[in-house]
């Protein structure tokens, strides 16, 4: 609802506006951190956090630490581990009497590729479920079982959509161009395939694809990179990069959610490893729901093997069933996969291999692989499929090729499938993900986005900043380019069952002083899943060329019985603790410029907004971590009006002039009164 000439000090307690304190620093910025457990949040905190991260090893001598991952990873769990709140409501999806649903069944999911010879699992993953979703919208109806899918037949996948892994992996370790130029992820030596060969999370392709950096399809970056020769070794590069800059992506992603994991997995901090504590059977019953209103879901798990082709010594696997149940307390997260299907009844017993016990109950998820299938290597050869088999017979290369020829659950001819079964008792499952995106071939819901958050975050799942307040939040400040729209706003949601309180504010062309602006836009809601949303204003705005407007935040969840806000700002290792030690051959780096992102959060004293740079040179955390912008972006539609305009007004109205002129005026009017008067 739109609210004229109410300014937004009044609103925010009536603090005064980008007003840091004079002296001392901000201190803990009401950011909570408990690191040595002594019951409050203070700078011994992070001191012993810094040095955690400092001396963080994720390989020793002795073996992997923490599963290997990078030091974000573990600082999420160590920071959030009190904060995990698990998705409480499900969908309005009654899944209970379907015993069996299969997404390759009834053609909405795309059939197997082959990621060999790169480690960019992470990028088939999220293709997967971002065509299966694009499937679903065009072919299915979201939300809605489809009885048709509850018998297994894995000859219906479809060809198409096919987005291009290619560039999500390369585009992953870019560093931005424009405004943000210099932010990013970007590998320290470019030899040697070093960009095909880092991995990912569901939270890196999060945070490219909700920036509308791809996905491209196939044609036009073909799984086949161009490769040079230089000192370096082989460097692997797109092939149509200039084409690539002006292409329009296939689809916007405009929501990324992460569900409830079945296993629940803490850090020991004094093992130095990510441990087993429990299953969730409520998030099995979520997963299920989320699939059928998704698509496929995305999910990192302990492989057997962690590329295609390899032998797996069948610890956990069992290859007579391609089935897996991994029991261990503690083991290496190496993959990505999605998930297209599940099975209640699937036997228990087909789950038994070297080194496992049977699971607790049967159920099983049918998981799509990215290894390669008979079908994968007849559709690439065709009848010339023996020729070239037999053309690596007798080679070192022989049982590699015959390992991805034969991969996965038989099919209805024998041949590997490149589908796998996964247990609903698996300890190793992290990081369920789904998307939901706007597909271009009817035309995309907004024509722009303004956006600063291009950094990413190498970690399982997005690093999130909880306060000890409920009122702590951000804001992003814009310029209009054009006569557009504001139609929308993102929200990032730390963890489940959050509320969002979202302003839109217009700004005089002098200052950013919020205090001299007006609110355009005000609304609640309420995001029970955890991720990135896109919030449709229930009042757009037009903006004229050249305006200035924040869109302003606060997102809060309960926690131990009260309300808590959370920082939700890009924050990255500070340069000096980035080591391939704890962050392997990658360099991060993010860039907010002045005038961009502010915080509203508490200094001890009382609450205050404060820019980045202040926030980077007095706040504890800044031992730590590097600030930059806020996780808010904005969408808008060209506009063309032909008729009267409906929506708010583009500037706001500066009464003052106004109050003046009347004055003036009855001020005159009194005068020529008197004198009339007087003259009588």
């Amino acid at each position: 609802m739109r609210k004229t000439g109410i300014t937004i000090a009044a609103v925010l307690l009536g603090m005064t506006i980008l007003t840091p304190k004079a002296e001392g620093t901000i201190g803990t910025a009401g950011i909570t951190l408990d690191f040595n457990k002594d019951g409050t949040t203070d700078r011994n905190d992070w001191e012993e956090l810094r040095e955690f991260v400092r001396t963080y090893k994720m390989e020793t001598e002795e073996g992997t630490q923490f599963a290997r991952q990078e030091a974000p990873a573990t600082i999420n769990l160590v920071i959030n581990d009190d904060y995990g709140s698990r998705q409480k409501t499900g969908y309005d999806i009654n899944v209970s009497g379907v015993s069996e649903y299969y997404l390759p069944t009834v053609g909405l999911s795309t059939g197997i590729r082959n990621q060999n010879p790169f480690g960019t699992c992470w990028a088939f993953g999220t293709m997967s479920s971002l065509e299966s979703n694009l499937l679903l919208k065009e072919n299915g109806e979201p939300g809605v079982v489809n009885p048709a899918a509850e018998k297994l037949d894995l000859s219906n996948a479809k060809a198409d959509p096919n987005l291009s892994e290619l560039y999500h992996a390369y585009m992953n370790y870019s560093i931005a161009k424009g405004s943000q130029e210099g932010e990013g992820s970007s590998v320290l030596e470019e030899g040697d395939n070093a960009r095909f060969m880092l991995g990912g999370f569901a939270s890196t392709s999060q945070q490219l694809l909700t920036s509308w950096n791809g996905p491209l399809t196939e044609e036009m970056e073909p799984y086949e990179p161009a490769r040079a020769d230089d000192e370096g070794g082989d460097v692997y590069e797109l092939r149509n990069p200039e084409a690539d800059e002006t292409a329009v992506p296939a689809a916007h992603v405009q929501k990324f959610i992460y569900l409830n994991s079945p296993a629940i997995l803490k850090p020991d901090l004094d093992r130095k490893i990510y441990v087993w504590s429990g299953y969730d059977a409520q998030a099995v019953e979520y997963m299920k729901q989320a699939l059928v209103k998704y698509g496929a879901l995305m999910l990192s798990y302990a492989a057997d093997t962690s590329r295609p082709g390899e032998s797996g010594d069948g610890s956990y696997f069992n290859y007579a069933n391609w089935a897996q149940y991994d029991d261990r307390e503690a083991m290496e997260l190496n993959h990505m996969v999605s998930i297209v299907g599940w099975n209640d009844s699937y036997p228990k017993e087909n789950f038994k291999a070297e080194d496992n016990e049977l699971p607790p109950g049967d159920g099983a998820f049918l998981v799509k692989n990215s290894w390669g299938s008979f079908d994968y290597f007849y559709n690439r050869n065709g009848d010339r499929l023996l020729d070239v088999l037999n053309e690596y017979k007798g080679t070192e290369y022989e049982q590699t090729i015959n390992r991805m020829y034969n991969y996965g659950i038989p099919d209805e001819k024998g041949h590997g499938s490149g589908y796998f079964w996964l247990s609903y008792y698996d300890h190793s499952m992290i990081s369920v993900a789904a998307l939901e995106a706007d597909d271009a071939s009817d035309g995309f819901d907004y024509d722009h986005n303004y956006q600063y958050d291009l950094a990413r975050q190498i970690a399982v799942e997005e690093v999130s900043l909880p306060t000890d307040n409920e009122e702590t939040r951000t804001a992003n400040v814009f310029t209009a380019e054009g006569r557009e729209e504001l139609r929308a706003v993102s929200v990032y949601a730390p963890q489940a069952e959050c509320e969002a309180e979202i302003r839109v504010i217009g700004l005089t062309d002098e200052n950013t002083d919020f205090a001299s602006g007006t609110i355009l836009a005000e609304q609640t809601v309420s995001l029970p899943e955890k991720g990135f949303h896109t919030v449709v204003l229930d009042t757009p705005v037009l903006l004229e060329p050249g305006m200035r407007f924040a869109v302003d935040e606060k997102v809060v969840s309960e926690h131990e019985g009260r309300k808590i806000a959370w920082l939700n700002l890009e924050h990255i290792l500070r340069s000096e603790l980035q080591t391939t030690d704890n962050l392997g051959e990658l360099k991060l780096k993010v860039v907010s410029n002045p005038g961009e992102t502010y915080a509203y959060v508490h200094d001890g004293d009382g609450y205050v907004w404060t820019d980045v740079e202040t926030l980077n040179r007095e706040t504890d955390a800044a031992m730590v971590f590097e600030f930059g912008n806020a996780y808010i972006k904005a969408y808008t539609c060209d506009v063309h009006l032909t008729g009267p305009d409906t929506t708010a007004p583009a500037k706001p109205v500066n009464y003052v002039p106004l109050y003046i002129a009347a004055l003036v005026i009855l001020g005159t009017i009194v005068y020529l009164m008197i004198t009339n008067r007087d003259n009588q």
